[in-house]
């Protein structure tokens, strides 16, 4: 003899929650109202630690980007008008480049530095150059010459100045 039921078997989770409303239909209504506000702030506490620090953090980290993005953007303002200024300047000739270029390094960085001529590009042999006038120098090659570094082999000494070679481009006018 087969007897039908209606009631299908419990699964474990079904199992599970009718135990805990049984354990919570047990505890008094001050109980309910501690695990409720205990419940209510763990929720608060998770609320604010995935939802609104990250976005807190992220703000802040917007306003410093913006910021370093705005520094960025003058430089590369900066570099364009840079650029569009060499880009006018007349050619010189490759005579007129020598020239400008061997009186610079006389005038700069003197009797020391030694500079050498080959074909489209030239060698400067710098001793102990200080940083400032190695910029200044290259500033006027660039500007007066129109000549350009394309390698350099340069060393810091124990005095802080800079010693080695620099390869730079000549124009070919």
């Amino acid at each position: 003899m087969a007897t039908s039921s209606n009631t299908a078997p419990q699964t474990s989770a079904q199992v599970t929650f009718q135990a805990w409303r049984e354990k919570w239909t047990s505890l008094s209504a001050r109980e309910r109202l501690l695990v409720r506000s205990a419940a209510l702030c763990c929720g608060l506490a998770l609320l604010w630690w995935v939802g609104i620090a990250p976005a807190r953090q992220t703000l802040a980290q917007a306003q410093q980007n913006q910021a370093q993005t705005e520094a960025q953007r003058q430089a590369m303002l900066n570099a364009r008008a840079q650029a569009l200024a060499l880009q006018g300047r007349p050619a010189i000739d490759r005579q007129a480049s020598l020239s400008a270029l061997q009186a610079s390094v006389k005038n700069q960085l003197g009797a020391k530095a030694e500079l050498q001529i080959q074909n489209d590009h030239a060698t400067l042999i710098l001793p102990s150059t200080a940083p400032e006038v190695l910029l200044g120098w290259l500033e006027q090659a660039r500007l007066n010459a129109h000549a350009l570094p394309i390698e350099t082999k340069l060393q810091r000494n124990a005095a802080g100045q800079w010693e080695g070679r620099l390869l730079m481009s000549l124009p070919t006018l």
